[in-house]
């Protein structure tokens, strides 16, 4: 099994998720959230996210070397980034409601 759009077209995002926007930090931090959390599901062999420049890369690579469990801090933040995720989810994507989980 794998998970494709981890990031649901960037609606996981505070920002827009380049490296250089006010909310990189933020962003890249949710996004490595989003991969361990999937990497912890014994039954997902991989995440398949969208990446769109070295810098993302890198940041996925981190992911991968941090451990897997997410801690109660982090899944909570993981689950309210996931909340405004849903709420805001680009026009056009709507789809990815029907596969959130399959």
């Amino acid at each position: 099994m794998f998970g494709i759009k981890p990031f649901a077209d960037n609606s996981l995002f505070a920002g827009d998720s380049s490296p250089n926007g006010p909310h990189a930090a933020d962003d890249d931090r949710r996004a490595r959230l989003a991969l361990r959390y999937i990497l912890s599901n014994p039954a997902i062999t991989a995440p398949i996210p969208g990446l769109m420049n070295i810098h993302q890369v890198d940041n996925a690579v981190q992911a991968v070397k941090e451990r897997r469990q997410l801690d109660r801090k982090e899944k909570a933040e993981l689950d309210e980034a996931g909340r405004r995720m849903w709420a805001g989810l680009h026009p056009g994507h709507e789809w990815l409601r029907e596969w959130e989980y399959v």
